[in-house]
């Protein structure tokens, strides 16, 4: 775990050093994509640093998709 944490805080380090220009130049909007990107990305890491099983945009797609899905496959098999 203390190695992949050490790889996640090199690569953002690394990305947050060469970006740091291009971020002074940017305007807001510029700077809240690039601010929420780095944040998926910094949770993401921790995530796989962690080893833990957090919640991941595939969970967040499914609990809000999950229940229509059904509804909509249940309705077409029994028409049929």
């Amino acid at each position: 775990m203390l190695i992949r944490l050490a790889i996640v805080i090199l690569i953002i380090a690394v990305v947050l050093v060469f970006d740091a220009p291009n971020y002074k130049k940017s305007n807001k909007r510029g700077r809240a994509v690039y601010g929420i990107s780095i944040t998926a990305a910094i949770y993401l890491g921790l995530d796989y640093a962690a080893g833990k099983d957090w919640p991941d945009l595939h969970n967040v797609a499914d609990f809000i998709f999950s229940a229509p899905a059904k509804m909509i496959t249940t309705y077409f098999e029994s028409k049929s």
